[in-house]
């Protein structure tokens, strides 16, 4: 499983319902977030090194 898959339907809608809880409560109810992930993990290297990759994705998933 990637990381970016790890982020299943489950976790969105637990990071959704605290995003919606913490608009309202500070009243920004009238914003749409916007919800990004990163990945973050190793690449092993030719060379034996590794090296640490980020693969950012923007707008990952929405609240529609």
């Amino acid at each position: 499983v990637s990381p970016a898959e790890s982020v299943d339907a489950n976790k969105q809608r637990r990071i959704i319902l605290t995003a919606e809880d913490f608009l309202s409560k500070s009243r920004l109810q009238h914003l749409q977030p916007r919800f990004d992930v990163a990945e973050v993990y190793e690449e092993d290297m030719p060379d034996g090194k590794t090296k640490m990759r980020v693969h950012y994705i923007k707008n990952a998933f929405s609240i529609n």
